[in-house]
């Protein structure tokens, strides 16, 4: 069983979780009609994913505690280890105090470790009618605790918005109205930051159908750079695939919806893939998540793109294995290279590191990559991270 000692590692995160054990006995040569039911607590606690599920064994069987322990954490792994959901079988290994060499569980598992409603997990040990039936409930609380005010978007001014026929802005690009991905989620993470719920829920169904079968929410206009085609339609961004993770994530907080919770996680998909086809180069020995991954055919590692790409990370992280990890890659790489974009005797950043567009960022755009920094910073307690949050929120006073 693969242990995920990163996660292990990481920051305790508290959710519920009930297991409840009703079955015949699991030691070897005690057959199950002569098992005398007994009643009995066991408390357990299984360290996986960012954190800690904590909960209780309730057994009416005399299995052992180390036991149901065992049972619980090794069938919790496999379900992780196949990819954070439920739905499927699986084969584990847990050990009786009776049977040194373990017994084989045969289990089946449905639902969804990152829904509200958990997963449901039965086992059987042995093969033929005369296997021994465990049954898991694994039941997640909502732990998703999200803040509406996204950013320090709230203290900006909400600005007016062309919407178009689909009820979500338009903008203007090269004299014509379009549609625009990260434009579409940024309204919805403003309007909720002033607790406006229908702007943001709207923004998030327009993600969710927009949403392709990679994962990328796609813009479907050509971008160009001055003489020449930087990006051609359709392309994706790492910026506009974090912010459209935030959005569905609070979409998904505030609906219940599984609907939502799919597409962030659908969203993630292309971080995972590299530039053109995914959102991801490497830089120095490092991943770097691209705003224009395409761009001219030479990744040109943009800042603040990259940080909105690790907010959404951050946002989707307590409901993905994947995604954590993810994040804690893009953290490693921010750590490696924030040198690179800081231009102190100008009190700014540089917009890219690389490339034509390697030149000092505006009043703006500095504002912005403090912004980003602080919350990244404030989420990690890097403190080289701490230490760029407060210069460059100096280089905006």
């Amino acid at each position: 069983m693969q242990t995920h000692s990163a996660a292990i590692g990481a920051k305790a995160l508290s959710l519920s979780v009930t297991l409840g054990l009703a079955a015949a006995t699991l030691a070897t040569g005690t057959p199950a009609a002569k098992a005398k039911p007994t009643s009995a607590r066991c408390n357990i606690t299984v360290r996986v994913l960012r954190g800690r599920f904590s909960g209780s064994v309730t057994r009416s069987v005399p299995a052992s505690c180390p036991f149901a322990r065992k049972v619980a954490e090794t069938s919790l792994r496999a379900i992780i280890g196949a990819g954070g959901g439920g739905n499927g079988y699986f084969s584990t290994r847990a050990y009786s105090p009776r049977a040194p060499r373990g017994y084989r569980l045969h289990c089946t598992a449905t639902g969804n470790l990152y829904a509200r409603r958990g997963i449901s997990v039965d086992c059987r040990a042995g093969t033929g009618a005369g296997g021994k039936a465990v049954r898991v409930l694994y039941l997640a609380s909502d732990t998703l605790a999200l803040t509406p005010y996204y950013l320090d978007y709230a203290q900006e001014p909400l600005g007016s918005y062309t919407i178009g026929p689909e009820g979500v802005p338009w903008v203007p690009i090269y004299g014509n109205w379009v549609e625009h991905p990260d434009a579409v989620a940024q309204w919805g993470l403003r309007e909720y930051a002033y607790g406006h719920r229908r702007p943001l829920m709207i923004a998030a169904r327009w993600l969710a159908n927009h949403e392709r079968a990679d994962g990328g929410i796609p813009y479907l206009f050509t971008l160009q750079d001055g003489g020449g085609v930087a990006e051609f339609a359709p392309w994706i961004s790492a910026f506009a695939q974090g912010q459209a993770i935030s959005e569905l994530m609070r979409a998904y907080q505030l609906s219940g919806s599984p609907s939502y919770l799919r597409a962030a996680l659908h969203a993630s998909i292309p971080f995972q893939h590299p530039v053109p086809t995914g959102v991801t180069s490497w830089w120095g020995g490092h991943r770097w998540y691209e705003e224009y991954p395409a761009a001219q055919s030479q990744s040109f590692h943009v800042l603040n793109g990259f940080m909105f790409a690790l907010v959404g990370l951050h946002d989707l992280a307590t409901r993905s294995l994947a995604a954590w990890r993810l994040w804690r890659i893009g953290v490693r790489s921010l750590v490696a290279h924030i040198e690179s974009f800081d231009v102190p005797d100008q009190h700014t950043q540089f917009y890219t590191a690389l490339g034509p567009d390697h030149v000092p960022v505006d009043a703006y755009y500095a504002q912005t990559d403090a912004m980003l920094i602080r919350a990244i910073a404030r989420w990690t307690h890097n403190p080289l991270l701490s230490s760029y949050a407060h210069r460059w929120t100096n280089y905006t006073h």
